[in-house]
Formats: structure tokens, sequence, C-alpha cells
């Protein structure tokens, strides 16, 4: 079957044409696209305010379509890549700070889809990061042993993390000595002398082995001697203040 085109009066066949229209579909896209050449800042603004008003149920569409889809981006940017690999290069050559500036508006964001990307892929990543590290042993220690070497306040920080996620510590939080110090005026709250840096500590008011939370309202400042006169389960009177 054919018919005629009431734009270009052409005779096409009927695949030319969508149900219902009488134009076919080249001219359909010429008359678009001059339309949209028009009315490019009228249609320019709609967007933005469309965007605008609807943020939330684009970003949760977005996100399911995301999920929904994963492998197959993931298969099409890895075949665009090999296909274009001077496309990234330049591109990031243009826009150095594209990704720092897209991190700082995106946190939020990024932090949510993050979770919920974990969340669903749990098992796989686990077993990517025992495959990866079995693979890089020697580069992985060795890397990490430099950065503690340079960055020994992070470092002792990650052990303290470490430490109570192992105690089984129901509430853990990012400390570092610095910040407690600081915040303690860089007295021990046992003896009440100042500490320095050779022999600061942090010390659990209720203990790690007590269900004791490793966070700010549960940490002090103390010596490192003062701070292990008591043994483990053992508590001196101004550790007692809490109950």
């Amino acid at each position: 079957m054919s018919q005629i085109c009431s734009q270009c009066a052409l005779m096409q066949d009927d695949t030319e044409f969508r149900p219902g229209h009488r134009q076919c579909k080249t001219c359909q896209r010429v008359k678009r696209r001059m339309h949209d050449q028009n009315n490019r800042d009228a249609i320019r603004a709609y967007m933005v305010n469309y965007r605008t008003t609807h943020i939330e149920q684009i970003r949760a569409s977005e996100l399911a379509y995301r999920l929904a889809h994963r492998e197959e981006r993931r298969l099409y940017s890895q075949q665009f890549r090999a296909e274009h690999p001077e496309w990234y290069i330049n591109w990031y050559a243009a826009h150095p700070d594209y990704d720092r500036i897209y991190n700082a508006t995106h946190r939020v964001q990024r932090q949510e889809y993050a979770r919920i990307y974990y969340q669903g892929n749990i098992e796989r990543l686990a077993a990517y990061c025992r495959q990866y590290y079995a693979v890089h042993q020697e580069i992985l220690i060795a890397r990490a042993k430099k950065y503690h070497a340079t960055h020994p306040e992070m470092a002792r920080k990650h052990a303290h993390i470490r430490r109570a996620r192992k105690m089984q510590s129901p509430r853990i939080e990012a400390i570092t000595h610095l910040e407690i110090a600081e915040r303690d005026h860089w007295r021990c709250h046992i003896c009440h002398k100042l500490v320095t840096r050779r022999n600061w500590s942090l010390d659990h008011l209720v203990p790690l082995c007590a269900n004791g939370s490793h966070t700010k309202d549960n940490v002090a400042l103390a010596h490192r001697r003062c701070n292990s006169r008591r043994g483990q389960g053992r508590r001196i009177p101004a550790q007692l203040r809490l109950f």
C-alpha cells in the first residue's frame, strides 16, 4: 500500500508514514528541525523550567534507568571507549575542572547512588575486591605503607575505626587525634596535665569492650601512660563520669 505525502507530494510506502499522519517521516523530521531552530530559546527556557520543577522525579527516573540498564550501558561505554580513545583525552583536556566541580555540586546524589549500588551488588563487589587484592597484593601493601608513612594521622584514624568495627561498636565516627586534642585544649582528662603529640592517645570513656561507641562524645584526650594504667574492662574514676 502506498499514499501521497501532503507535504512533498511524493508517493511513498505506508511504512514511511506514522499512524494517523499524512506527512511522511522525512518531512516530519525536517519540519521538527526547523521548528526547533526557530524556537531554540523558548525550548531551552521550557526545559530549564521543567527540570527545576520536576528535579526529584527526573533524578528518580534516571537512577531507575541506570540500575535497570546497567549491563547495557557498561558494554556501550566499553565499545565507545575502544572506538574513540581520543575523544575522552580531548574532552578532559578541554575541561580539567569538570570532575571536581561536578562532585562538589552533586555530592549528596552521588553518595545516595553509591549506597544503593553497593547494597544491590555486595557479593559481586566483594568478589572483585578479593580477586583484585590477590593479583595486586604487593603493590597495594607497598602503597599502604607509603601512605601511612606520609599521613600518620589518617593511619591512626583508620586503625581506630578498624578496632571499633572489630569490637562491634554500636556507633562509629571518623575521629582524629588532632581534633580531639584541640577540643580538650591539649590536656589529659585524667591527670589534667598538658599532652604532646609524642604521648597522646584517645581514651574511650565507655570502653569498646563494654559496648561503648567510637564517637566524639565518648572519646577524650589522655596520656598514653594514663590511658594504659587500667587494663581492658577496668575503669578509673575519670572514666566513670558517664555512668
